[in-house]
């Protein structure tokens, strides 16, 4: 009686599996497949990267000179007949370390108008002075210089490459002379913080530059 069952045929009953050299060519292949995707991600992580690198850059650029623009365009302000309040003035209220030059500024207004500078105790609101030190912008802190503070000086951005002021008269001359002082131009250089995936082409720094003048002088 025959079997009501057929017999497999052969290439079902066949499980020799993969051969190593299908391996081989099947991982080969994977290797190739995984660089590329490796490549391509690596590409946009230092793209992503690099954007913002330059996007904090620009930003603690952009906030930096704001904050140099806001306060020195106010210098002179109040100044009334024969009261001295400008670049010049302020070396006369026993200040170290403050001067006017090439990468420092420092300046007077009579905020109150009441014809005398810090009269009402509050000299933070009439005395400025910025300098570069290091790569970090500071503001130096009139209050904290009388309480005695050994440092009365405060960070206001880092990471600064460089700052210059040149300073321009009435006939937009560059001048030395503090009480002449009618313009100053800004010119702002920041690096880039070191990034693991920007090329040093990359790393260039960035700066700004504006000219500005000092309406109340």
């Amino acid at each position: 009686m025959k079997s009501k069952y057929k017999t497999p045929p052969a290439k079902l009953t066949n499980n020799r599996g993969f051969s190593l050299i299908e391996l081989m060519i099947t991982m080969a292949i994977a290797a190739i497949l995984l660089a590329g995707i490796y490549a391509a991600y690596q590409a946009q992580l230092r793209s992503h990267v690099t954007q913002q690198v330059v996007v904090d850059i620009q930003q603690n650029l952009r906030s930096s000179m704001h904050y140099l623009q806001r306060s020195i365009r106010m210098a002179g302000f109040g100044a009334g007949a024969g009261f001295v309040d400008d670049f010049s003035a302020f070396a006369d209220y026993d200040n170290p370390d403050v001067s006017t030059d090439a990468t420092s500024i420092a300046f007077t207004l009579d905020a109150d108008d009441d014809g005398v500078i810090g009269n009402d105790g509050n000299v933070d609101n009439e005395l400025f002075a910025f300098r570069l030190n290091g790569t970090v912008l500071e503001k130096f802190r009139p209050s904290a210089h009388k309480a005695g503070v050994a440092d009365p000086w405060f960070a206001v951005a880092e990471n600064i490459q460089s700052i210059n002021f040149v300073y321009l008269d009435d006939t937009m001359t560059a001048t030395a002379t503090l009480a002449d002082i009618r313009s100053v131009q800004i010119t702002i250089t920041a690096q880039p913080v070191e990034a693991i995936y920007m090329r040093a082409s990359e790393k260039r720094p960035q700066v700004l530059s504006v000219q500005l003048r000092c309406r109340n002088l």
